[in-house]
Parts: C-alpha cells; sequence; structure tokens
C-alpha cells in the first residue's frame, strides 16, 4: 500500500490524519481557511487575531466559515482532514498543514540539537583528520631508500 505524503492514512480509504499538536492552533486554522474553497459570498482573508477570537468564542468546531466549507474539529492533537479534503480536494488539509509547518520559526530546543549534532560532527571530522595525518605522517617516517615518495 502506498502511504499518501503527511497522512497516517494508506491510499484507497480510511481516515485522513495529520498531526498538528506542535502548532498553534490559530495558525493551523488560518492556513486551512486560506486554502479552502469558496463555496458562498464572505470574507476572502482571516487575520490571525480573529482566528484567535473566532476560536475563543466558537471553540474548535468549524463547520463552514466566511463561505468556505471546513468540516474542521481543532481539539485534538491530530487533525482528521478527510471531510476537508473532499471539499477542498485531495490533499489540501496535508499541504496546508505543511505550509504552517514550513513557516514556523525553529524553537530554541531544536535549534540547541542542531548546534550539538554540528559540534559532534565537527569533533568527529577533526578526529578523522588528525588520523589521517598521523597515518601521512608515520607512512612518511616508514619510507625506505630507493622506493620514490608520490611527492618525487
Amino acid at each position: 500500500m502506498v502511504r499518501l505524503p503527511g497522512t497516517d492514512r494508506a491510499e484507497g480509504g480510511g481516515r485522513e490524519v495529520v498531526h498538528v499538536g506542535d502548532l498553534p492552533t490559530a495558525r493551523v486554522l488560518l492556513a486551512l481557511f486560506a486554502a479552502a474553497r469558496q463555496i458562498a459570498p464572505g470574507p476572502t482573508t482571516l487575520g490571525g487575531r480573529e482566528a484567535e477570537l473566532l476560536l475563543a468564542a466558537h471553540g474548535p468546531h468549524f463547520g463552514d466559515l466566511h463561505g468556505r466549507r471546513l468540516n474542521l474539529d481543532l481539539s485534538s492533537r491530530s487533525l482528521d482532514v478527510t471531510a476537508y479534503n473532499l471539499a477542498n480536494g485531495l490533499g489540501a488539509g496535508q499541504a496546508a498543514v505543511a505550509t504552517v509547518r514550513a513557516t514556523m520559526p525553529m524553537d530554541a530546543e531544536i535549534w540547541s540539537a542542531l548546534r550539538t549534532q554540528m559540534n559532534d560532527r565537527r569533533a568527529h571530522f577533526d578526529d578523522v583528520t588528525t588520523i589521517v595525518s598521523d597515518a601521512i605522517r608515520w607512512g612518511q617516517s616508514q619510507r625506505r631508500p630507493g622506493i620514490p615518495s608520490a611527492s618525487d
């Protein structure tokens, strides 16, 4: 079976679920609203503050919003985008969430982990460089008379 990108659903059936627990709910709502097809007259944009107010006033459940079919329940860490994709196109929900994920700044823990990993690799490279340099020096010290070196 082929797995669809950004989802836990295999091609051919079932629910399409995207992990959104690490993303701000208002940003997810904004991205899904922007990617949804306009089916009735209504505002074409939604601001970040407006998204936060909508979540506070109406909760995490959205059917239609400002003329766009969302069919979303943003109450958990996993977002079922099956109904959203039926209304807005195959993979539309996954693409919208991927956009949010791609535009989110990395938090301090991720940067710290990347720096540590980079420093570990740099230390490993320095160790390998030292080993190779020592081997070359040892090889040069073991030259036998009458055998030309590569530099000769």
